[in-house]
């Protein structure tokens, strides 16, 4: 699926192991963002975006369409989905809710934060949502070898020239509120950003 490989996601899945030990890679939720601003940093580099443009642009022959196959259709689902949910009004609602609530940020802090928490009770809430697009999806994820992770990083590939998704906002939030883990995920956000 777009080239991915395990040994690119692998410093991503260290970092959110080491994080959180009992993440469940097997659930959407808002760990995801780290996946897919990895990805959308990735898609900023010039040779992230020749590939995906290449990738992209392949003619549709029956054996491109073999190696495409279902994972990369249903990436591009995801990335749609996350795109309305960063937008979505009832997400945005409860994020200023609960940041007004938690007093924590400041007025300047605030800006910034409201895109990342509003993507993050979306992804959240989400999980068990029931449509049949996204049960086809989670029954693509569940059979890809690349899983969620994968798929959250492919998301941030096809959605980091989409500027109305604030992906480089929730990066910013991310490193604002990681505490002890901001050097190492500031690290982790240069590797990503770094052409290869």
């Amino acid at each position: 699926m777009f080239s991915i490989t395990q040994d690119q996601l692998a410093p991503i899945i260290s970092f959110t192991h080491q994080n959180d030990p009992v993440v469940d890679f097997s659930k959407m939720s808002d760990w995801g963002i780290v996946f897919i601003c990895c990805g959308a940093l990735v898609g900023q580099t010039s040779s992230g975006k020749a590939k995906l443009l290449k990738h992209l642009n392949a003619p549709l022959t029956p054996e491109a369409i073999l190696d495409r196959g279902d994972d990369e259709y249903y990436a591009e689902v995801l990335a749609e989905l996350i795109e309305d949910w960063a937008q979505d009004t009832l997400g945005i609602s409860l994020a200023k809710q609960r940041l007004k609530a938690s007093g924590k940020f400041s007025s300047e802090n605030y800006g910034v934060m409201l895109p990342y928490f509003s993507i993050a009770i979306m992804l959240n809430s989400l999980t068990n949502l029931d449509t049949e697009q996204f049960r086809k999806l989670k029954v693509r994820v569940s059979k890809s070898e690349l899983r969620w992770p994968g798929f959250f990083f492919a998301a941030g590939l096809l959605l980091s020239s989409k500027p109305q998704v604030k992906w480089d906002q929730w990066a910013s939030a991310l490193i604002g509120i990681s505490g002890l883990a901001k050097p190492q995920l500031k690290e982790l956000f240069d590797s990503c950003s770094k052409e290869k």
